[in-house]
C-alpha cells in the first residue's frame, strides 16, 4: 500500500501561552476573539491549582509555587514564544518579579509577563500617570493594586471595588453594569481608565470602543493589556480593530480616542475638499511588494493591475456558478418590483434603492425598478432584506478566488467596506434603463466621508450578465490610479462641507478630469459572466446609462486592508457614512473575511436543500 507524503504545515508566527486560575473561564472565551484576528498567532492555556476558590492573598500563596508545575504542562517547552500568568491580583499579590522566576523555571527561551505588568506597559505605552480604577476584588486586593501603581509613578484619581470575593462571581458582572459603573466613577483628572481583573467580560467586539467614546480617553482592560504585550514582546504588530484603541496604536503614537471610540486621523495624507483643487500625487503603493502572499495572479497579471489600476480575471465563476447567482439576484429583483414604492417603503431600509433612489416620485402605487442592494457580505443573520440569498451572497464575497487576489494585491488580510448587488436594467416600457455613474475615483469620498485612511483598497466586480459598451460597460482611465482628484468644497458655520450632500459625492474639477481623461484616455471593461473586473480604489471609473435592451447584474465588493479599516472621525465631515454604505461596525470591520474554496453552485444546491 503506498502512502501519502506527510506535508507538515507551515509553523505558526508565534505560540502565546497563559497560566489561568482553575475557575478563571473568561480568557478561554475572549482570548480567541481577539487572536483570529491576528492570524498564524496561537495560544495556549494551563490551569494552576489553589487550595481554595476565592480571590484572596492567602489562598494566592498556597499556588506560588505551582506555578512552574502548571508552566510545565505545556510542552515541548522550546514551543512557547511568550508565556504570562493571566490573574491580575495574584501578579500584584505575589510579585511581578516572583511570578515571572516561576514562570522562566519551566520556559527560559521564552519572554514572560504577567497581567500586572500589562497593565503597567500599557500605562506607560499611552503616556497616562492618572488613572480611575475600576476592580471586583475586596478593599484588601484593591489595595495591593493601588500601592503597585503608587510605586510605578501612577495615581489612582478615582477608584471603586465590588466586593466579590470569586471568579465566579466577577464572570457573572455584565459589561453593562462595569460600562455604567465606570462612567459614574470616571474622574476628569485622569488620563485613562483601568477596568481591572481577568475574569471581568471586556472583550465584546466594540464595548472598550464605546467606553472610550463616552469618557473620551484610553480605557485600558486586564484581558486587553496582557494580549496586547504578548503580542508585542514576540514581535507581533498587527492592530486588529474592535478591541480598543491600545490593540490599535502603534508603538510611539497614542492619540486619545475620537468621538466614536477609534483614534482620530493623526495626519492626512490626501487632502481635499478645498477651493482650489489640484492634483494629489499617490504615496501608497498599488501593490504591496513587502509581503508576498500568493494567490490566483500571475505575476503579469499583478504587473499590469499595478500599471493600470485595473484588470479584468477570465472566466473566474464556472457557468453553472454563474447561473445559480443570476437565479438568487434576479428573484431577489422580481421580489422587490413586485412592490409599489408605498410597500417598498414600509417593508425595506436604506439597503434597498430603487433608480428614483427610494423617493416617492410620481405615482406612489407603481411598481419600482431596482438599482442596488447593499450589504451583501453580512452574515445571514443581519442581512434580512437578501432574504433567501443571503447566504450565498455572504459565501460568494467569501470565495478564495476573490479574497486571495485581494490579499495578493494589498499584502495581508481583508475585509469588506462595501458591498452590493449593482443591477443596470436595460430599456424599458418608459423608454429608458439603468442610470449610469458619474466620473469619480472612490477613494477621495471613502476617505473624506469614511475616514479610510490610505489606498489600500480593491475592488472587485462579479460579472452575472455580459458586459459590453453597449449596455453601459464600466469605464476606466488606466494609469489614473496614481493621483487623486482633489474635490471642490468648504467649511460653513456648522463644520459640514458646502459642496452639496456628501451622500451625492463630491464635485469633481471638470479641467483636472478633462486633463486625465486626455492623458490616459478611456476604456471600457467588457467581460463575460464569469469574468471578474479588479479596479484600484483611486482610479477614475465611471458609466452611461443604459438604454440597449440587454441588462447587465453583478455582484461588488470593496476589499479593504484590515490595516486600513477607517478611523471613527472622518477627514472632511462631521461623522460617517451610513453603515451600509461604508462599513464601522466592529463586528465586521477590520475582521479578516473566512476564505471559502467552493463550487458556489453547489453551495445554492446545499442551501435549497435546508429545510426552510
Amino acid at each position: 500500500m503506498t502512502h501519502p507524503p506527510v506535508m507538515p504545515s507551515p509553523p505558526p508566527r508565534a505560540t502565546l501561552a497563559a497560566i489561568q486560575l482553575p475557575t478563571d473561564l473568561t480568557l478561554e472565551s475572549e482570548g480567541p476573539r481577539v487572536l483570529e484576528r491576528v492570524p498564524g498567532v496561537r495560544l495556549r492555556l494551563q490551569k494552576v491549582h489553589l487550595d481554595g476558590e476565592q480571590i484572596t492573598p492567602e489562598n494566592y500563596a498556597t499556588g506560588a509555587d505551582r506555578i512552574t508545575q502548571a508552566a510545565r504542562g505545556i510542552q515541548p517547552a522550546d514551543s512557547v514564544d511568550a508565556i504570562g500568568l493571566a490573574c491580575t491580583s495574584m501578579a500584584f499579590s505575589l510579585g511581578q518579579e516572583r511570578v515571572q522566576d516561576r514562570l522562566r523555571e519551566a520556559h527560559p527561551s521564552a519572554r514572560s509577563t504577567d497581567m500586572a505588568t500589562s497593565l503597567l506597559a500599557a500605562l506607560e505605552h499611552f503616556g497616562a500617570r492618572r488613572v480611575t480604577l475600576l476592580t471586583p476584588y475586596s478593599g484588601r486586593l484593591t489595595e495591593l493594586v493601588h500601592q503597585l501603581l503608587e510605586t510605578h509613578g501612577v495615581t489612582v484619581k478615582a477608584a471603586r471595588h465590588l466586593e466579590l470575593l470569586t471568579d465566579a462571581e466577577m464572570t457573572q458582572v455584565a459589561p453593562s453594569s462595569l460600562r455604567e459603573a465606570l462612567l459614574a466613577l470616571d474622574s476628569e483628572e485622569s488620563d485613562a481608565a483601568v477596568l481591572g481583573c481577568s475574569a471581568l467580560r471586556t472583550l465584546d467586539p466594540g464595548f472598550l470602543e464605546q467606553l472610550e467614546a463616552d469618557l473620551g480617553k484610553p480605557v485600558i482592560s486586564s484581558q486587553q493589556a496582557f494580549l496586547w504585550h504578548l503580542l508585542r514582546m514576540v514581535g507581533v504588530e498587527d492592530r486588529p480593530y474592535g478591541f480598543g484603541s491600545l490593540l490599535r496604536t502603534p508603538p510611539g503614537e497614542a492619540p486619545r480616542p475620537s468621538s466614536a471610540g477609534v483614534p482620530t486621523p493623526k495626519e492626512d495624507a490626501y487632502p481635499s475638499r478645498v477651493a482650489s483643487p489640484a492634483l494629489v500625487e499617490r504615496v501608497d503603493p498599488v501593490v504591496s511588494r513587502s509581503t508576498t502572499i500568493s494567490g490566483p495572479l500571475t505575476e503579469a497579471q499583478v504587473d499590469l493591475f499595478e500599471r493600470r489600476g485595473a484588470l479584468v480575471m477570465r472566466g473566474i465563476l464556472r457557468p453553472a456558478e454563474v447561473a445559480a447567482l443570476r437565479d438568487a439576484t434576479l428573484a431577489l429583483k422580481s421580489h422587490y418590483e413586485d412592490l409599489s414604492y408605498d410597500e417598498l417603503d414600509r417593508t425595506t431600509d436604506m439597503r434597498v434603492i430603487t433608480e428614483r433612489g427610494g423617493s416617492l416620485v410620481g405615482d406612489a402605487a407603481s411598481s419600482p425598478t431596482l438599482k442596488s442592494i447593499w450589504q451583501i457580505h453580512l452574515p445571514p443573520e443581519h442581512a434580512p432584506h437578501l432574504r433567501e440569498a443571503a447566504p450565498l451572497a455572504r459565501r460568494t464575497v467569501c470565495d478564495a478566488r476573490l479574497i486571495d487576489a485581494a490579499r495578493q494585491l494589498l499584502g495581508e488580510e481583508v475585509y469588506v467596506h462595501q458591498s452590493r448587488i449593482n443591477y443596470q436594467t436595460g430599456v424599458g416600457e418608459e423608454g429608458t434603463g439603468g442610470s449610469g455613474f458619474l466620473w469619480h475615483q472612490d477613494f477621495e469620498q471613502w476617505h473624506c466621508e469614511d475616514g479610510m485612511p490610505r489606498m489600500r483598497a480593491v475592488s472587485m466586480a462579479v460579472l452575472l450578465e455580459r458586459a459590453t459598451p453597449a449596455n453601459g460597460a464600466l469605464m476606466v482611465m488606466p494609469g489614473s490610479h496614481r493621483q487623486m482628484l482633489q474635490a471642490f468644497g468648504s467649511r460653513d458655520e456648522s463644520g459640514r462641507y458646502a459642496q452639496g450632500a456628501l451622500s451625492r459625492g463630491p464635485r469633481l474639477p471638470l479641467e483636472l478630469l478633462h486633463l486625465q481623461a486626455e492623458r490616459f484616455g478611456i476604456e471600457y471593461c467588457s467581460g463575460e459572466p464569469g469574468d471578474v473586473v479588479l479596479f484600484d480604489c483611486n482610479t477614475i471609473h465611471g458609466s452611461h446609462t443604459n438604454i440597449s435592451p440587454w441588462g447587465r447584474c453583478m455582484f461588488f465588493a470593496v476589499y479593504n486592508a484590515v490595516s486600513n479599516t477607517p478611523a471613527a472621525t472622518p477627514f472632511a465631515a462631521p461623522e460617517p457614512r451610513p453603515e451600509h454604505i461604508g462599513s464601522h461596525d466592529p463586528r465586521f470591520a477590520g475582521i479578516p473575511l473566512p476564505s471559502h474554496h467552493q463550487d458556489l453552485a453547489q453551495v445554492a444546491r446545499d442551501l435549497a436543500a435546508q429545510p426552510a
